[in-house]
């Protein structure tokens, strides 16, 4: 077994180590801070009703619109969502797991080493009961 992990790192080290890392913040649905490292993206925060959401994506970036500074993204990831006791209260699902397709633009500043990006992304959850919503947000990443 001891082999086997020594060999997984040897293969995937050379991957992660041209990767950037950037940490930043979101404004939107949900509030709070928004991290990437190389092509996975995690984010957590607060929404509008104070409920506290963790995402993390996989994304494919490298999608540009011609001359246009912008790139598009498209990915796929998780969501879990913790409801407050005042939504408790209202009868709302204490606990939310599921799946999103999250969707972007992002801007890259060339003078300082900042990103600014959209993010709308179309979320399914499957776990305490099947719904479905939309996380959206601007925000902007430093970085490193």
């Amino acid at each position: 077994m001891k082999k086997i992990i020594f060999l997984f790192i040897l293969i995937f080290l050379p991957i992660f180590s041209f990767a950037s890392m950037e940490l930043g913040v979101i404004l939107g649905n949900p509030t709070g801070i928004s991290g990437k490292y190389s092509n996975f993206q995690a984010g957590m925060g607060w929404d509008l009703t104070q409920s506290f959401h963790l995402n993390i994506d996989y994304l494919f970036y490298d999608l540009s619109f011609s001359k246009l500074p912008l790139v598009f993204y498209v990915g796929g990831g998780g969501t879990m969502i913790v409801q407050t006791t005042k939504e408790k209260a209202a009868g709302n699902d204490s606990f939310r797991l599921g799946v999103r397709l999250p969707l972007g633009l992002f801007y890259q500043i060339k003078v300082i080493p900042l990103k600014v990006f959209f993010e709308a992304a179309p979320a399914f959850y499957l776990i305490e009961s099947t719904r479905a919503g939309i996380d959206w947000g601007l925000g902007v990443r430093y970085v490193f």
